[in-house]
Protein backbone atom coordinates (compact mmCIF):
# COMPACT_ATOMS: atom_id res chain seq x y z
CA UNK A 1 0.00 0.00 0.00
CA UNK A 2 2.84 2.52 0.73
CA UNK A 3 6.17 2.29 -0.87
CA UNK A 4 8.11 3.34 2.55
CA UNK A 5 7.43 3.54 6.18
CA UNK A 6 8.06 7.50 5.46
CA UNK A 7 5.63 7.77 3.36
CA UNK A 8 2.89 5.64 5.56
CA UNK A 9 4.19 8.06 8.68
CA UNK A 10 2.85 11.22 6.88
CA UNK A 11 0.28 9.86 5.97
CA UNK A 12 -0.64 8.73 9.45
CA UNK A 13 0.33 11.84 10.60
CA UNK A 14 -1.33 14.24 8.58
CA UNK A 15 -4.77 12.35 8.99
CA UNK A 16 -4.40 11.56 12.67
CA UNK A 17 -1.59 14.17 14.01
CA UNK A 18 -2.03 17.44 12.62
CA UNK A 19 -4.22 18.99 15.17
CA UNK A 20 -1.22 17.34 17.63
CA UNK A 21 1.22 20.20 16.60
CA UNK A 22 0.02 22.57 19.01
CA UNK A 23 0.43 20.62 21.66
CA UNK A 24 4.12 21.45 22.70
CA UNK A 25 4.41 17.91 24.31
CA UNK A 26 3.93 16.89 20.51
CA UNK A 27 5.42 19.45 18.56
CA UNK A 28 5.88 17.27 15.10
CA UNK A 29 5.55 14.06 13.68
CA UNK A 30 8.19 12.55 15.78
CA UNK A 31 6.39 13.60 19.13
CA UNK A 32 3.29 12.53 17.24
CA UNK A 33 4.39 8.91 17.61
CA UNK A 34 6.42 9.11 20.17
CA UNK A 35 4.01 9.96 21.89
CA UNK A 36 1.57 7.15 20.17
CA UNK A 37 4.77 4.59 21.55
CA UNK A 38 5.08 6.05 24.83
CA UNK A 39 1.17 5.71 25.64
CA UNK A 40 0.93 1.94 24.05
CA UNK A 41 3.84 0.80 26.66
CA UNK A 42 2.06 2.30 29.38
CA UNK A 43 -1.29 1.04 28.74
CA UNK A 44 -0.24 -2.19 27.64
CA UNK A 45 -3.31 -3.22 26.50
CA UNK A 46 -2.41 -7.22 25.66
CA UNK A 47 -1.35 -7.74 29.52
CA UNK A 48 -4.41 -5.70 30.66
CA UNK A 49 -6.68 -7.93 28.57
CA UNK A 50 -4.94 -11.36 29.06
CA UNK A 51 -5.06 -10.47 33.00
CA UNK A 52 -8.83 -10.03 32.77
CA UNK A 53 -9.14 -13.29 31.00
CA UNK A 54 -9.58 -11.88 27.38
CA UNK A 55 -6.97 -13.58 25.33
CA UNK A 56 -5.84 -14.21 21.96
CA UNK A 57 -7.59 -17.27 20.44
CA UNK A 58 -8.97 -18.14 16.25
CA UNK A 59 -12.32 -18.96 17.45
CA UNK A 60 -13.65 -18.19 21.31
CA UNK A 61 -16.11 -15.63 21.34
CA UNK A 62 -16.12 -12.46 23.47
CA UNK A 63 -18.89 -10.38 24.77
CA UNK A 64 -18.25 -7.10 23.88
CA UNK A 65 -19.74 -5.15 27.21
CA UNK A 66 -17.46 -7.92 29.17
CA UNK A 67 -14.14 -5.78 27.15
CA UNK A 68 -15.86 -2.54 28.04
CA UNK A 69 -16.16 -3.63 31.57
CA UNK A 70 -12.62 -4.55 31.20
CA UNK A 71 -11.65 -1.12 29.77
CA UNK A 72 -14.01 0.98 32.29
CA UNK A 73 -12.44 -1.10 35.37
CA UNK A 74 -8.43 -0.75 34.00
CA UNK A 75 -8.48 2.68 33.06
CA UNK A 76 -11.90 4.60 34.12
CA UNK A 77 -13.56 5.26 31.23
CA UNK A 78 -15.24 4.03 28.43
CA UNK A 79 -13.20 2.93 25.36
CA UNK A 80 -14.16 2.06 21.68
CA UNK A 81 -14.18 -0.84 19.87
CA UNK A 82 -13.30 -1.79 16.14
CA UNK A 83 -14.39 -4.38 14.45
CA UNK A 84 -14.66 -6.07 11.10
CA UNK A 85 -16.87 -8.47 9.85
CA UNK A 86 -15.31 -12.27 8.83
CA UNK A 87 -16.04 -13.52 5.56
CA UNK A 88 -17.69 -16.49 4.94
CA UNK A 89 -18.55 -15.85 8.74
CA UNK A 90 -21.21 -13.26 8.26
CA UNK A 91 -22.17 -13.14 12.04
CA UNK A 92 -18.69 -13.41 13.50
CA UNK A 93 -17.01 -10.01 13.67
CA UNK A 94 -13.01 -9.49 14.70
CA UNK A 95 -11.55 -7.28 17.10
CA UNK A 96 -9.15 -5.07 15.26
CA UNK A 97 -9.05 -1.86 17.35
CA UNK A 98 -9.27 -1.09 21.30
CA UNK A 99 -9.28 2.80 21.41
CA UNK A 100 -8.81 4.97 24.86
CA UNK A 101 -9.70 8.26 24.32
CA UNK A 102 -7.83 11.44 25.98
CA UNK A 103 -8.62 14.81 26.46
CA UNK A 104 -6.33 17.82 25.34
CA UNK A 105 -4.44 17.63 28.85
CA UNK A 106 -3.45 13.66 27.88
CA UNK A 107 -6.03 12.49 30.72
CA UNK A 108 -8.52 9.46 29.79
CA UNK A 109 -11.89 10.55 28.92
CA UNK A 110 -14.91 8.27 28.01
CA UNK A 111 -14.78 7.83 23.67
CA UNK A 112 -17.87 9.31 21.85
CA UNK A 113 -18.94 6.10 20.58
CA UNK A 114 -18.57 2.61 22.42
CA UNK A 115 -17.60 0.95 18.92
CA UNK A 116 -19.25 -0.88 15.87
CA UNK A 117 -18.16 -4.50 17.46
CA UNK A 118 -22.29 -5.55 17.79
CA UNK A 119 -22.75 -8.33 20.86
CA UNK A 120 -19.84 -10.69 20.33
CA UNK A 121 -16.70 -10.75 18.37
CA UNK A 122 -13.43 -12.96 18.26
CA UNK A 123 -9.71 -12.07 19.23
CA UNK A 124 -7.46 -13.96 17.12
Amino acid sequence: MYSTMFIFRKHEFEKHGRCATEDPAIKNQHGYFKFGIDLMKKLNLLETLMKNNITPHDSKQYETTNLQSVLKKEFGYNGSLKCTEIRKKPNVRRLEEVRICLNVSHNYTDCPTPGNCLNKFIFP
